[in-house]
C-alpha cells in the first residue's frame, strides 16, 4: 500500500508540534470565555458596518461545529446577508444638550422601512485586564476593549422572551427611538435622550436618572459617577454612538435585529452652568462632537 502525501503545516504551527491528532470539529468542544463581535476602532477609522449583537456569538462548551456555525449565521443574517440596506445616521445637538438624527445620503433603496425601523442607542462598554498565557505558558495581562453595547430598553419590554435583551436595568433606560424621517438630512429631535440614566446620583435613589436640570451645586460633583463603574473612578463621560436597526426578516435567526453602520462617537461630559452670571455654579452636562483627544477613551 502507498502512504497518503503528509498534509501540509500550516504557517505558524509551533516546532515541534504539541501533538499530531486530528480531531472532528464536533468533538473539540471551546473552554474559553464567551466570545462577542467587539467594535474596537479609533473615532477616526470609518464607522464599522454592524455593532456587537446583545449576546456572545460563541459560548462556553459550545462545540467548534457550533461555534463555527454561530459565525457563519451571525455574518449571513446579522451583516447585511438580508441584502437590505440600511442606512447611516450622523448627530448633531443643539446647545450643546438637545440631539438631532439625521439620516446620510447614500442608500439607493428604502425596503428597510417595510421592516420597523428604530433609532439605536449604543454605549461603550468599560474595558478590562485579564490574565492569559502565551506560547511558553508564561502568564501576561492582557488588556481587552470594551467596544460598544446597546443597552437594555425600558427594562426590556421589546423582544421579551428573545436573547436579544439579557436583562433589567435599574433605572429605566431609552435606548431605542422611533424613526420618523425618511429623506436625507431631515432633522429629528431624540426627545427621550436623557444622559442621566447613565449616571448614578448618591443624593437620591440609584434607580432614578441623576440630576442633571440645574439643581445640584457645583459642590456635589463628588456625589456623581458612571454607572457600572468604580465610584473612585475620575473619569465622569459616558460615549454613545447610534445606528439604525430593522427587524430581521429572516424569522428564524437568533439575531431579531439587523443594525446599519453606527454614527461617530460623541462624548457626555460633566461641565459647571451658571444661570445668571455672578450666579451659582451648578452640575450640568454637555455634549462633545470631536472627543479624539480623550486620554480616557483608550481605544
Amino acid at each position: 500500500m502507498v502512504s497518503p502525501a503528509p498534509c501540509p503545516t500550516p504557517i505558524g504551527c509551533p516546532t515541534p508540534q504539541p501533538c499530531s491528532e486530528i480531531f472532528d470539529a464536533q468533538c473539540v468542544r471551546y473552554t474559553g470565555l464567551p466570545l462577542s463581535c467587539t467594535v474596537a476602532q479609533t473615532f477616526n477609522a470609518a464607522p464599522e458596518p454592524n455593532p456587537a449583537p446583545a449576546g456572545p456569538i460563541v459560548n462556553t462548551n459550545d462545540t467548534v461545529a457550533e461555534a463555527l456555525e454561530s459565525i457563519v449565521d451571525y455574518f449571513c443574517n446579522n451583516s447585511g446577508g438580508s441584502g437590505i440596506q440600511i442606512p447611516q445616521l450622523t448627530i448633531q445637538s443643539q446647545a450643546g444638550k438637545l440631539l438631532h438624527a439625521s439620516i446620510l445620503p447614500g442608500t439607493e433603496s428604502n425596503a428597510y422601512l417595510d421592516y420597523n425601523p428604530k433609532i439605536y442607542l449604543f454605549v461603550k462598554k468599560n474595558g478590562k485586564n485579564r490574565k492569559v498565557r502565551d506560547i511558553n505558558d508564561d502568564s501576561q495581562k492582557k488588556y481587552y476593549h470594551g467596544g460598544w453595547k446597546h443597552t437594555t430598553h425600558m427594562q426590556g419590554i421589546n423582544f421579551p422572551n428573545g436573547n436579544f435583551y439579557s436583562g433589567t436595568t435599574l433605572c429605566p433606560t431609552h435606548s431605542e427611538f422611533p424613526l420618523t424621517i425618511t429623506e436625507p438630512y431631515e432633522r429629528q429631535l431624540l426627545t427621550d435622550f436623557n444622559p442621566g440614566e447613565f449616571y448614578i446620583c448618591s443624593l437620591i435613589s440609584d434607580s432614578l436618572p441623576a440630576p442633571f436640570n440645574n439643581t445640584v451645586l457645583w459642590d456635589q460633583l463628588a456625589k456623581y459617577y458612571v454607572r457600572g463603574r468604580k465610584r473612585d473612578s475620575p473619569n465622569r463621560s459616558v460615549y454613545f454612538r447610534f445606528a439604525i436597526g430593522i427587524e430581521n426578516p429572516d424569522p428564524n435567526s437568533k439575531y431579531p435585529i439587523i443594525f446599519g453602520p453606527l454614527t461617530a462617537s460623541i462624548q457626555c461630559k460633566i461641565v459647571k452652568f451658571r444661570l445668571t452670571i455672578g450666579g451659582p455654579s451648578y452640575v450640568s452636562y454637555a455634549i462633545n462632537h470631536d472627543p479624539t483627544n480623550i486620554k480616557h477613551f483608550n481605544h
